[in-house]
């Protein structure tokens, strides 16, 4: 109780002026400690595990100084779960070749360990799955549609490895927008639907009780036509249909990147705030009667926030802004209106780089926690602080609300 009242005075105090809160019912009840995650952004499985596997000296200086510090703070975050990024062409450069699993696994056992889930995040095809030259750009690569036997076949391996370890594997990273570079809206959904179903059923071959997780639909962060995320939608969800007669991911994903536009804030290129852009999404997965209902994870959401003061220019904020949006993002998912349907959310990243760009890259700057290079230590932003205090463990309903917000725009 104690901890919930800090969380809600700091609540109203960085809302201030920007939503109204009203005290009402009974207290809430609990939500799985699950519910709150870290998405990999710049540490953990993205770039600096995949870094450290190269060498058995960069690998024990990784997991020393790096990943259990990591989990010292993700524990005092109460996370309970990261999105892994399982690097299809760092797993597999060759095809049958099979490489840096067993470090990966004693990833996943440590975090077991401190009662923390793994969610792998599986995508980037090498070049021989894409079809391409060996020299090929990996990371954004999907499987070509004429390589997905092999696709099926590597993924059943790796699924069996982790068998028992790791029960929720998503399939490729915001479709709508990063894996089919210039093709037609259109042609974007076609390919994802048929990737999706090839996931799925090599999966769920393996073990049917393994949550297969879609991508994460992006909001039209990129501004271009191809990325508009409700007509994406609308037409993935047509393909899906035409493609099987039962569902073909278990849970809904949404990437929430809507810098440097607050929560209630309208995002000029979608017309929306963040309430409203998750609200039609799931409006559009409602209209099925294969998806109707699904849960939702918003499995990426942050702000990056550098310095003092807002550049909007660059689509940066300061890190007092980016700890008020981080609130009022929180605010929204647990409105009543919604709170059922989000499942779990994961902020990118726990840290920003131990290395500084000017003028700041936006995609470094999404961490809790910043390096005084000065001092030689971390140093925790605002948002670090505001995370630790907020009640994310409540959830309202309908019938039993904490507080409510008299305007959800």
């Amino acid at each position: 109780m104690k901890r919930t009242t800090r969380g809600l005075i700091f609540f109203v105090v960085t809302c201030l002026g920007l939503c109204s809160l009203e005290a009402s019912g009974p207290p809430a009840a609990k939500r799985p400690k699950e519910f709150f995650g870290i998405a990999s952004g710049y540490t953990l499985g993205y770039v600096e595990f995949w870094d450290a596997v190269k060498s058995e000296g960069k690998w024990s200086s990784w997991w020393e100084n790096r990943f259990q510090p990591d989990i010292g703070r993700m524990k005092e975050l109460d996370v309970g779960w990261v999105m892994w990024w399982m690097r299809w062409y760092e797993i597999e450069p060759r095809k049958g070749e099979f490489q840096h699993l067993a470090k990966v696994r004693r990833v996943v056992d440590e975090l077991a360990n401190h009662q923390i889930e793994v969610v792998m995040d599986f995508h980037g095809a090498p070049c021989w799955a894409a079809e391409q030259p060996p020299d090929c750009t990996e990371e954004v690569n999907p499987p070509t549609l004429n390589r997905l036997a092999d696709y099926q076949e590597s993924l059943r391996h790796l699924v069996s490895e982790f068998k028992g370890k790791v029960r929720n594997w998503k399939i490729l990273e915001e479709e709508n927008v990063m894996f089919y570079g210039n093709l037609p809206v259109a042609e974007r959904a076609r390919q994802y639907a048929r990737v999706l179903k090839a996931a799925y059923e090599a999966v769920k071959s393996v073990d049917s009780s393994i949550q297969v997780i879609l991508g994460g639909i992006h909001v039209d962060m990129f501004h271009t036509p191809q990325a508009k995320y409700l007509k994406f939608t609308k037409l993935l969800v047509k393909e899906l249909e035409a493609l099987s007669n039962r569902p073909l991911c278990d849970v809904l994903a949404m990437h929430q990147h809507r810098f440097p536009y607050g929560p209630y804030q309208v995002n000029p290129y979608t017309k929306r705030t963040m309430a409203q852009e998750i609200d039609d999404l799931l409006a559009v997965f409602d209209q099925s009667r294969l998806y109707r209902g699904k849960k939702l994870w918003i499995t990426n959401l942050s702000w990056p926030g550098v310095g003092d003061r807002d550049r909007v220019n660059e689509g940066i904020v300061s890190e007092e802004t980016q700890a008020r949006f981080l609130v009022q993002a929180h605010e929204v998912m647990n409105h009543a209106k919604r709170a059922h349907r989000i499942e779990r959310w994961g902020w990118v990243d726990l840290r920003d780089p131990d290395f500084l760009t000017e003028p700041p890259e936006f995609e470094w700057y999404y961490g809790l926690l910043r390096y005084d290079r000065k001092a030689g230590t971390w140093v925790e932003k605002p948002a670090y602080r505001a995370l630790k205090n907020l009640p994310r463990l409540a959830v309202p309903s309908a019938q039993n609300s904490p507080f409510r917000v008299r305007s959800d725009n």
